[in-house]
């Protein structure tokens, strides 16, 4: 179901061939204060991209917004080579369980599989917050209770082939966040034991990466500091890069991953640590962010769960500003709310996705995970098809 690029994906095994330089030739793109045609970067790619390059994209269901994100996926399977549902997490016990409203569902899964299209179960330690109140904060000593006793990574490794095997999963994405440093060394165990008992039954192995500049900078340790990216890329099959997030509800408000943010994270990945460009899979947000203004020039973050059509509804109903940042090749809007307070949003579209798309050619990448499916700009499939995804 993988296509076969030339380059900048020049094949299209599901479609038809598509010549890249021909198709985007007169399309311009404004990054920063320096402005690109996608010819002109398609040529100097070519010289840094090798042929024959295997490219796939991943699409991404979360439980809470099932049903438009399988909708999403439906209207673009043609486009997508595997599919990650987020329906578990790691409970207090070391058990994996469902979400509450997570919907275990079979024939979305034979659906896929119809199609040639893969299936990973992601499993993660943000506990449920319906049924634990948490606030939604990841917990790393429900991981450390697994990873700190060989019997218990045993079991946790049975449970997960157990699942995988159950709802016929073709491979498993781990997504447990926030861990200390301590446990670098015994995460990478676990992920090497995970990959043999999968690999033995045939089954694939992905990680959720967190993304860094450097190696120890305190600013990011968010949990990238516990993944000894030297070890893990020898493991898995695939590394998804969460290169999202630059800024968060945590932060003050910016964008979610500018293309000059991205480039520092892919020099240091693919220049100075050698993970292999086959197994990075770039993280492409398709969401927002919003910051409520609590005094002149503060700002909080809302924690809200926001795609490109919620943001075209706010700005429809507020009657919303919307702008470009040149600096960070991201749109933003500003309105007032009922309660005459003012917020602003950063999110993502068709353009910015060009922007950062820029980035990742430039490092010879063309791997994507979409976070996430449902209420995205369609005009992203499009480009996918252009460039012959």
């Amino acid at each position: 179901m993988s296509k076969i690029c030339s380059n900048l994906c020049l094949h299209n095994t599901k479609k038809r061939f598509v010549r890249l330089s021909l198709l985007l030739s007169s399309v311009w793109i404004l990054v920063g204060h320096q402005t690109f045609s996608y010819s002109e970067q398609a040529n100097h790619n070519r010289e840094m991209t090798p042929d024959n390059v295997t490219c796939s994209v991943l699409g991404s269901i979360p439980y809470w917004d099932q049903k438009k994100a399988i909708e999403s996926f439906r209207n673009n399977i043609d486009v997508i080579d595997y599919l990650s549902v987020f329906w578990y997490n790691l409970g207090p016990d070391g058990k994996i369980r469902n979400y509450i409203h997570a919907k275990e569902d079979q024939d979305l899964i034979k659906y896929a599989h119809k199609h040639g299209v893969k299936v990973f179960a992601l499993i993660a330690n943000l506990p449920d917050d319906q049924r634990e109140g948490s606030g939604g904060d990841w917990d790393s000593d429900r991981v450390g209770h697994i990873l700190n006793s060989s019997q218990h990574r045993q079991t946790h490794i049975n449970d997960i082939l157990s699942l995988a095997r159950r709802m016929n999963f073709d491979g498993i994405l781990i997504d447990y966040e926030a861990l200390p440093p301590k446990y670098r060394d015994v995460y990478s165990l676990f992920i090497k034991e995970l990959a043999q008992a999968l690999h033995a039954n045939k089954k694939l192995l992905s990680i959720a990466i967190h993304p860094k500049t450097s190696k120890n900078n305190p600013i990011e340790n968010n949990g990238s500091h516990a993944q000894d990216w030297s070890q893990l890329q020898n493991y898995s099959d695939q590394l998804h890069f969460m290169t999202y997030g630059e800024h968060t509800s945590g932060t003050g408000p910016g964008p979610i991953a500018s293309p000059a943010w991205l480039q520092r994270v892919f020099n240091y990945a693919i220049n100075e640590r050698r993970v292999p460009s086959d197994k990075l899979y770039v993280g492409v947000p398709l969401y927002g962010e919003v910051w409520e203004q609590v005094k002149m020039g503060k700002y909080r973050g809302l924690n809200i769960d926001l795609t490109f059509s919620h943001v075209k509804d706010l700005k429809n109903k507020y009657h919303g500003k919307e702008m470009w940042s040149d600096a960070f090749a991201s749109p933003n809007l500003e309105y007032m709310n009922n309660e005459d307070r003012k917020r602003k949003i950063w999110f993502e579209n068709l353009r910015s996705f060009d922007a950062k798309r820029l980035v990742w050619e430039e490092y010879g990448l063309c791997n994507l995970a979409f976070w996430r499916l449902g209420g995205e700009d369609p005009g992203v499939w499009s480009r996918l098809r252009e460039l012959g995804y």
